[in-house]
């Protein structure tokens, strides 16, 4: 950046600035200038109010909002933390993974949803394991309560007898988690997520396994018997 001389421009005049050869902070002048400009002129007040003030004020409010929601984490328990943050992501990356898939349960049906198979009320350990989770219309994830035999057998029609044995099995998970190890898993599905986007295939029904797999293990959640179907 070159040095000018402090010369007010046509939007501090009448203002006049020092003349001295200086770096220029804005309208013409040097920052010790602009500051008397500000503090000093009713067109500097102005400026205060239109966009020095609310400027601060934001900042001071992205402040306060972050420290809000590091209070809110460290009030929240590994659950809620996991549904607030991480659930989000880890469906996300189901969906991209699925893309170009018709419902799990109802196959002339498109889908909106990751849905699970084993329910995460009923078995909330496994709720972020992606061979537990599967493109699904909204109808049959919510208004129909998953339609588990329906789920069952698409797994079945899309995967394989071997692999809708090994996702009933998954249940069976020793895997316990604390909220230090879902936060963890946070930023790993969110880089995880990144690199497949940035791909945006449709993939077939081997290579959807396989991502279920290199995902659950990049992640690091679970047991490799539980998070790796050998295909």
């Amino acid at each position: 950046m070159k040095q000018k001389i402090c010369k007010a421009n046509y939007r501090a005049k009448p203002f006049e600035g020092c003349s001295e050869t200086k770096y220029i902070f804005r309208y013409g002048l040097c920052q010790k200038c602009f500051g008397k400009w500000v503090h000093s002129t009713e067109a500097g007040g102005e400026y205060l109010k239109k966009v020095t003030i609310p400027k601060a004020k934001q900042m001071v409010k992205t402040e306060v909002d972050k420290k809000t929601r590091e209070e809110n984490i460290n009030l929240m328990t590994a659950n809620q933390y996991r549904a607030r943050y991480l659930q989000d992501v880890i469906n996300d990356i189901v969906r991209t993974i699925d893309k170009g898939q018709k419902c799990i349960c109802n196959p002339n049906v498109i889908p909106s949803d990751a849905g699970h198979f084993l329910s995460v009320k009923s078995n909330g350990h496994i709720a972020c394991n992606l061979h537990n989770i599967h493109f699904q219309s909204r109808n049959s994830n919510s208004f129909k309560g998953g339609e588990d035999l329906k789920y069952y057998k698409g797994i079945i029609r899309k995967y394989g007898q071997e692999y809708a044995d090994f996702c009933e099995r998954l249940r069976q998970s020793k895997a316990r988690h604390a909220k230090i190890d879902y936060i963890e898993a946070f930023s790993k599905a969110k880089e995880f997520r990144i690199i497949l986007k940035k791909k945006d295939l449709t993939y077939t029904a081997q290579h959807r396994i396989e991502l279920r797999n290199q995902a659950n293990e990049f992640i690091g959640l679970y047991e490799t018997e539980f998070a790796k179907f050998n295909i």
